[in-house]
């Protein structure tokens, strides 16, 4: 009678301590041991409630996207409960990993400490008592740019470190010439650089 409660609470234990089925943990694990599911991203729809669904179920496990005319993966994607959790990973055609990015529950995790981004410099926020810049209410790392309006063209691109103008910030023509370019210094202007005619 003894060994069977021994065994059961063994098991029991063992259940418990499991990650669960939809945890990233998991995915890492059960792919290692081939038990998670995988497909093509173009294999799957979005259903009503944005999640990714493959044959009208909600999808856990990754997809892959590869490149053009050949077999070697060039994205993978992690899905949970339908959404992106995890990371996505961008590879090389040897291989290799060139970028992650991660994700939880479909949302883009950003780490400006480590990870340089760019965006469209409205998309910053100004703290008027520090006078730096935050984006999703990180420090600004980064380039941030701004268009002619009604273009794809931009007509500045400025680089960040820590919140501030750090490093260059480049003025373009409607036509997409240089105009000038600005070096900034943690915040100072240091000099002033125009093109050669």
């Amino acid at each position: 009678m003894n060994r069977i409660v021994i065994f059961l609470s063994i098991a029991l234990f063992l259940s418990c301590s499991r990650p669960s089925e939809n945890s990233v943990e998991s995915l890492g694990s059960n792919m290692s041991e081939g038990s998670v599911a995988s497909c093509l991203c173009a294999e799957l729809d979005t259903n009503d409630h944005g999640q990714l669904v493959k044959d009208g179920k909600v999808f856990t496990g990754n997809c892959f996207i590869n490149y053009v005319n050949g077999d070697s993966k060039y994205i993978e994607k992690q899905i949970v409960n339908g959404f992106i959790n995890g990371k996505i990973i961008y590879y090389s055609p040897s291989g290799e990993v060139l970028f992650e990015e991660k994700f939880q529950n479909g949302k883009h995790q950003i780490d400006l400490s480590i990870e340089n981004i760019r965006c469209q410099c409205d998309e910053l926020v100004k703290n008027e008592k520090e006078a730096k810049y935050y984006y999703k209410n990180q420090l600004f790392k980064g380039v941030c740019y701004s268009l002619f309006p009604g273009t794809e063209q931009p007509y500045v691109e400025i680089t960040y470190a820590k919140g501030v103008r750090n490093g260059f910030t480049t003025y373009y023509s409607k036509l997409g010439d240089l105009l000038y370019t600005e070096k900034y210094e943690l915040g100072t202007l240091v000099k002033v650089i125009y093109p050669e005619k």
